[in-house]
């Protein structure tokens, strides 16, 4: 009988391109959301090697950011067009591509793992037809290249972006910046974070996390050659970090004494601008505080924070609309230490009486299109429309028309989207103040722009 605690005896090795085919079907044929697919994967393979878990990650987001261009190098090689092909087998195809030409991967084990697998899957009928395409682009490998980047090229393969978000960004943000706004976006896979600075000081942090990270790195897999995790200190900002190439934050001792938060430093910005009003408003009482969709607490959090450092007082609610979304709320919270955030169940287009009037600080980070988190979230490319965003104008306009009520007389508002576009950013800037109030300053920040996400927000003082 075999000794299951034989620990000579190894387990089959995982199939990691397996894993991916199946998170791309579920992203790509069954509309999961990227960053939810990968989640729940990785947390699903918490005890493979930090190579392994890179590999997963790297080629399931970068399969999905590149899609267009993988997709229109297909069909220039294959008779059969990628949409006309079985889903199991498009999608071994378009891996396969993307690890050919976008992937320091040898062209023979792209080719080799993609027939193996559509084999494992059962289609061993059209692991010649695998095989044959690819080959056909390892060999073509130069001329598809010269093809894709070529200055005529159109900019929807280029860089794997529908052409309407394309001509939006250039309206939005104008046409020297747009293609940088596009190259930034594919590929970012940074994890950016802020100091809880009631708990410790960011140096203390920055050579904590090294230090753990660091020890991280000989993890499960103790002969991985993946490089290990550096730690960005940003000098603009030195309670926000960066750390290149990591998916397992959540597991670190320092996230689960809440030492930080995950938040992109554009977010971070969109609070630290209460900053011009902070002292002068709080000095000798606690402000009330409404964040009206707030989940995972990150603003709500932050705010918080400097309330702490600075020696003052806050009381904040912190609302949302599901039990999912209030859950994160709670959890962050309690992890960082913040008693004074409570999290509420509510709908914010519903209006309530008892919230008119009342609160010193109203934060409006409305539900939005999420343009400027394409880098995070590659597969919004894909999924968002000219139409929904019209949907989620009128959305933000019902949050809004109430919003406007809560603050009080002389009272602030914070208001921010993730997204490009006047609709969404300063129409809806423009809608508030003819509410009664007077804009104090306003920023809109392009992807790549602070090497972080695309973001908009707005400081707003209620004069009537």
């Amino acid at each position: 009988m075999l000794n299951t605690f034989d620990r000579s005896v190894r387990p089959a090795p995982v199939n990691t391109r397996n894993i991916v085919l199946s998170n791309l079907i579920k992203i790509l044929e069954e509309g999961m959301p990227s960053h939810i697919c990968l989640f729940d994967c990785l947390a699903g393979f918490r005890d493979l090697s930090r190579k392994d878990r890179a590999f997963i990650k790297q080629l399931t987001l970068g399969t999905v950011e590149r899609l267009f261009t993988i997709d229109h190098i297909i069909d220039k090689y294959s008779n059969i067009k990628t949409k006309s092909q079985k889903s199991v087998i498009r999608n071994i195809v378009r891996m396969g591509v993307f690890q050919i030409i976008f992937l320091n991967v040898p062209d023979s084990a792209a080719c080799n793992e993609a027939v193996k697998l559509a084999k494992k899957r059962g289609f061993t009928g059209l692991s010649g037809f695998v095989n044959g395409i690819l080959r056909t682009v390892a060999r073509e490998k130069e001329a598809v290249v010269s093809d894709i980047n070529s200055p005529g090229q159109d900019i929807s393969v280029r860089f794997s972006v529908p052409r309407w978000i394309a001509d939006y960004y250039t309206d939005y943000y104008g046409g020297t910046v747009t293609e940088a706004v596009l190259e930034y976006q594919n590929g970012k896979s940074s994890v950016q974070i802020r100091c809880n600075t009631c708990r410790i000081d960011p140096d203390d942090l920055f050579e904590l996390l090294k230090k753990e990270l660091d020890e991280d790195d000989q993890g499960p897999d103790p002969f991985s050659d993946m490089a290990k995790i550096p730690v960005i200190k940003r000098e603009d900002d030195p309670k926000c970090m960066i750390l290149k190439g990591c998916d397992r934050i959540d597991g670190s001792g320092s996230f689960k004494k809440g030492l930080f938060a995950v938040q992109d430093y554009s977010s971070v910005l969109s609070g630290d601008c209460f900053d011009m009003v902070l002292f002068a408003e709080g000095k000798n009482r606690t402000l009330k505080i409404l964040d009206i969709c707030a989940s995972p607490g990150g603003k709500a959090m932050n705010i918080a924070d400097r309330f702490a450092r600075a020696g003052m007082k806050a009381d904040i609610t912190a609302c949302d609309v599901s039990e999912n979304k209030l859950r994160l709320i709670r959890e962050n919270t309690e992890r960082c230490g913040f008693d004074n955030i409570r999290a509420e169940l509510r709908d914010a287009r519903v209006f309530l009486p008892r919230y008119e009037d009342y609160y010193d600080l109203v934060i409006a980070d409305v539900p939005c299109s999420g343009l400027g988190v394409i880098g995070r979230k590659p597969d919004i490319r894909y999924n968002m429309t000219p139409e929904r965003i019209d949907g989620l104008v009128r959305l933000q306009r019902e949050i809004l028309a109430n919003a406007v009520r809560y603050v009080r007389h002389n009272g602030y508002m914070i208001f921010s989207t993730c997204t490009a576009g006047r609709a969404e950013n300063e129409d809806n800037k423009d809608f508030i103040i003819r509410s009664g109030f007077t804009s104090l300053l306003e920023r809109r920040i392009f992807p790549g722009e602070l090497d972080s996400d695309g973001f908009y927000y707005s400081l707003l003082k209620r004069s009537r």
